[in-house]
């Protein structure tokens, strides 16, 4: 794993508490500089023998590391010195690559005539004209690619659907088509877990699922020991 002057580093306690924020500034083959940890907007200090836990990230990168607080300065510069970590952590922000995760999401059937209109609309203006034909559901994985959901109804392998989140960290619109489905015996009745392929999706909607997924994975990370 090679550093890049200037990128993030996010510094946790022991017991995974946030110490702040910080940037890469300076490192060799046995040191590594950060500038003084910033946690809304006050310096945070560090004391020389802790241990810390390290997120690192770019562009197409997480790394989790662990490292000691060696001291601070250098050059006459308020830096932090810490050990270069023996091992990393390392995971790539891949459009392919899928999180599980539980999200209330809500769907409908679409007509392949209707989507270029609708694929303008907002979830607000979808919810407003198609309230009649939404239908709640869950998703259990989602990625760059596509989405898994559970549902109440039995879907044909082709479907095109309109799928829509609100959640506060991914507020989506998303189309995509049926690929493969799977029926499931519950207490009260029969569900049934399908995989959509996203059709057409914007970059600014692909980049929005792969940093929602990105932030998932970081904070996952942050709690692994």
């Amino acid at each position: 794993m090679k550093f890049e002057i200037n990128n993030k580093v996010e510094l946790f306690s022991g017991h995974d508490e946030l110490i702040g924020n910080s940037l890469i500034q300076d490192f060799d083959e046995k040191y590594l500089f950060i500038s003084i940890p910033m946690k809304k907007g006050i310096k945070k200090s560090l004391e020389t023998g802790v241990a810390v836990k390290l997120i690192y990230y770019d562009e197409t990168n997480l790394c989790l590391f662990h490292s000691v607080v060696e001291g601070i300065g250098k050059d006459n510069i308020m830096l932090y010195k810490l050990t270069q970590p023996s091992k990393f952590e390392v995971v790539q922000r891949r459009e392919d690559f899928r999180l599980p995760i539980v999200l209330e999401m809500k769907y409908f059937k679409v007509k392949p005539e209707e989507l270029a209109g609708i694929s303008e609309m907002d979830s607000d203006q979808i919810e407003g004209m198609f309230k009649t034909e939404l239908k709640e559901c869950l998703s259990f994985d989602i990625s760059g690619k596509g989405i898994g959901l559970l549902i109440d109804e039995n879907l044909a392998i082709g479907d095109q659907l309109m799928v829509m989140s609100k959640n506060p960290s991914l507020n989506v619109v998303l189309n995509g088509d049926v690929i493969h489905k799977n029926k499931l015996f519950k207490i009260k009745g029969f569900k049934y877990k399908v995989g959509i392929r996203f059709l057409d999706q914007s970059y600014s909607t692909k980049e929005k699922i792969v940093g929602f997924i990105f932030k998932k994975m970081r904070e996952q990370l942050k709690t692994r020991k």
